[in-house]
């Protein structure tokens, strides 16, 4: 398949161009991507708008009643119109829209990208940051309810080759919206892939129009575990004061002499110069100073 990177020079010479509006760096609310079929035909290829695809354009631009000769009955095929019914007799019949939609004829073999396209994208300062997308479009089943189906029309979006999220559509309605939201690692280009799920003979057919993928918050970087807890000194006098109820010459843990003490990086009560749970250190009688322990509280993500 032949990936196709925009720009704004040659986005501006074709009849119908994906609208690129999100430059590098962008931030929340940005949308990469914005496209709508208005102005398209049934002639019109879908590379002439900017639009990488495995599907072939039907060659035959009128009602079919029976597969063969170009047809939209043959699957892997596409077509831009407003009525689905206008290119297949048992499609879905739409005669008072007027607003044009990629029509398709979904494959019997999985992974084919019903179109793609390469926009600009994010740049985080952290690069194993991840950022969150939101595809929407509106999508419909152009199969009648009433007619037999293997499950629906299905599609899958990715963001340089990650899954974003997946959608099965019933619905025959051409204002059905659908909604995907996932994360992508960040890059300065984004390549957004659209592809054909279902692979059932029946009822994998659709319309799609309005295809918009937004920016959802800023950069995420990644979570960074920790370990966190709290060194202890005894302060007290111990042989006069302290708890011991197992006379074990250690204070005891509820002793209220125990104080927690900030243990500042690099310094005598870091723990990477103390160690992690060390015992209890004996020291003098009195106890002043001489005991520390170490509370855990685990290994935390911030």
């Amino acid at each position: 398949m032949r990936k196709l990177v925009l720009g704004l020079v040659a986005a501006a010479a074709i009849a119908a161009p994906l609208a690129i509006v999100a430059p590098a760096n962008s931030a929340d609310g940005d949308t990469p991507v914005n496209q709508t079929f208005a102005g398209a035909t049934s002639s019109t290829l879908l590379s002439s708008l900017g639009l990488a695809t495995d599907f072939n354009r039907t060659t035959l631009l009128s009602q079919a009643t029976g597969p063969g000769g170009g047809s939209m009955w043959d699957p892997g095929t596409y077509v831009i119109g407003t009525n689905p019914n206008d290119f297949h007799a048992l499609w879905v019949d739409l005669p008072n829209n007027t607003d044009p939609m990629l029509i398709v004829n979904g494959f019997q073999r999985a992974n084919q990208t019903v179109l793609e396209a390469t926009v600009p994208g994010t740049v985080c300062e952290n690069p194993a940051s991840q950022v969150s997308y939101t595809f929407g479009a509106n999508m419909l089943n152009i199969l009648p309810l009433s007619q037999f189906s293997e499950g629906g029309a299905a599609i899958s979006v990715f963001i340089n080759d990650q899954l974003i999220g997946s959608q099965t559509v019933l619905s025959n309605d051409p204002s059905n919206k659908i909604a995907i939201t996932g994360s992508a690692v960040p890059a300065a280009e984004l390549t957004v892939r659209i592809q054909n799920d279902a692979t059932g003979y029946s009822g994998n057919d659709f319309a799609i129009d309005d295809l918009r993928l937004t920016q959802v918050g800023e950069c995420i970087p990644p979570c960074e575990d920790e370990v966190k807890g709290v060194w202890h000194n005894y302060t007290g006098n111990f042989v006069k004061n302290g708890l011991d109820a197992n006379q074990d010459g250690i204070p005891d843990l509820n002793d209220p002499l125990w104080h927690a003490l900030p243990a500042t990086p690099g310094g005598e009560h870091d723990f990477a110069l103390r160690g992690i749970n060390k015992p209890y250190q004996p020291g003098k009688p009195n106890g002043n100073g001489d005991w520390f322990y170490w509370s855990d509280e685990g290994t935390k993500c911030d």
